[in-house]
């Protein structure tokens, strides 16, 4: 549970939300992880590195899924600008720069 929690925030630090949309709360009242399997495989990695936070980082960061929350596209920004928000705003979030 420990490692999942870990991996969990450092996602979140990275891509801006997390696996599990409770980062503070995995029990029972807690938010489902919206990949179960990849919030497993990273807290087993982070486990076979020894705990330590470094690769995971590095791991993270280096995934295609980060590299595609950084790229930016004029199109789908300017559509987003203009629809209005709906699902508790997550389409109106945005990364400070």
């Amino acid at each position: 549970m420990l490692a999942r929690v870990i991996v969990n925030r450092l996602w979140q630090h990275h891509m801006g939300r997390g696996i599990v949309a409770t980062p503070s709360d995995f029990g029972t009242r807690g938010a489902a992880p919206t990949n179960p399997e990849l919030l497993d495989w990273l807290a087993s990695e982070l486990i076979r590195n020894g705990w330590k936070l470094k690769p995971m980082h590095k791991l993270i960061v280096s995934s295609a899924a980060y590299a595609q929350s950084s790229r930016v596209d004029p199109v789908k920004t300017a559509r987003m600008r203009t629809t209005s928000c709906s699902g508790g705003g997550r389409l109106c979030v945005s990364k400070p720069r």
